[in-house]
């Protein structure tokens, strides 16, 4: 390896000067000589230059880069990665990390896109994942710092009205997952956020406790909710069976978008929700009453196997349902929030738990 500072000739005197940059010139494991440009400090180029012969060795030997040659080529400048992929010193998947963090992002949702996840959940994920790299202000792989990250999510939970713990985990939960995909597709040679823990959510940690009705108060909403005005393209027979089949059942919002007329089994009274649309991933055949199931099939007579179940004039049931609920429990005079609890959307499935509890169900099979 030799290192040398250029020399140029200077169009007024005509004299030979040097550049203000020092050059590293080296053979590559093609015995061509190659010449790479260096820093204005001859030591930093020297170490530049110790780098690039390491690599030059790995490729000689047939061998990946080490741990500590990884890290170097994450910290490394964009021009000097597609250098080193040009002459063939690094493959293309290597020579992603020296890609921005905007650019791994978008490739992170796609990976997810391609793997079959729901575009909401996507959405979500990548969302989570953006907002924290921009609030760290990281723009490149060497960037990410675990200590910067859970000082930002400190900044979340203590401004004014600050997230929750549970929503600080679930932010964090993303960034570990992108992390992970970095590591798992070769971008990365470890997470440096992988040790990090989420927070223990305690109950009076939560912003947003929920409540279960009495019996009374249901039958009240079903009624009301029967005989009240469309809202969000739903009639109020509609919506009163929707909101029938969640209490019944705990199906999730997104689990009760997600379902279409074949969804439903009426030889077995059974409702199916698929594994890309569940929460655990899983498919879910969960049991329906037999008059819940009657009145179901009555409702969706006429309608495609492969048409949403409830939806309305919109085609596919509102991301609003807690406004929607909100509405209907003011017709039947139910309060929505009751000595500080709730009863939301995603209420109905503790109303579901509370349901099953009264009956003697055990706690393992609800």
């Amino acid at each position: 390896m030799r290192i040398f500072k250029p020399q140029y000739r200077h169009k007024k005197t005509g004299k030979l000067k040097p550049i203000g940059k020092w050059w590293i010139e080296l053979r590559d494991y093609l015995q061509v000589v190659r010449r790479f440009p260096g820093c204005t400090d001859k030591k930093a180029t020297e170490t530049l230059g110790r780098q690039i012969e390491r690599l030059v060795s790995c490729k000689i030997a047939g061998q990946q880069p080490g741990p500590e040659l990884s890290r170097w080529l994450e910290g490394i400048s964009e021009k000097l990665t597609d250098r080193l992929v040009k002459v063939g010193l690094l493959d293309t998947t290597r020579a992603a990390a020296g890609k921005s963090l905007k650019n791994h992002l978008e490739d992170f949702e796609q990976s997810l896109l391609a793997k079959g996840d729901t575009k909401g959940h996507v959405r979500t994920i990548v969302t989570r994942a953006r907002r924290i790299v921009t609030g760290c202000g990281f723009k490149s792989w060497s960037d990410i710092s675990a200590n910067r990250v859970q000082r930002y999510l400190a900044e979340l939970r203590n401004n004014g009205e600050g997230i929750s713990a549970q929503t600080s985990n679930h932010y964090l939960q993303a960034i570990k997952q992108f992390c992970a995909w970095m590591t798992d597709n070769g971008r990365a040679i470890e997470s440096p956020v992988r040790h990090l823990k989420g927070l223990r959510v305690l109950q009076t940690d939560r912003r947003h406790a929920r409540r279960a009705l009495e019996p009374d108060e249901i039958r009240r909403l079903l009624e009301a909710t029967r005989q009240g005005l469309d809202r969000y393209g739903m009639n109020g027979h509609e919506r009163c069976l929707l909101y029938r089949l969640a209490i019944e059942s705990g199906l999730r919002r997104k689990e009760l978008q997600s379902l279409l007329v074949s969804s439903f089994d009426f030889k077995t009274h059974t409702v199916t929700v698929t594994d890309a649309y569940s929460k655990n991933r899983r498919q879910s055949v969960l049991p329906l009453r037999k008059d819940t199931a009657v009145e179901l099939e009555r409702f969706f007579t006429g309608k495609l196997p492969n048409v949403k179940a409830f939806g309305g004039t919109y085609k596919r049931l509102t991301d609003k349902t807690a406004k929607m609920l909100r509405a209907d429990l003011a017709e039947a005079g139910i309060p929505y929030v009751d000595d500080g609890f709730f009863f939301d959307f995603h209420a109905q499935r503790h109303q579901t738990g509370t349901l099953l509890a009264a009956s003697g169900t055990h706690p393992k099979v609800a």
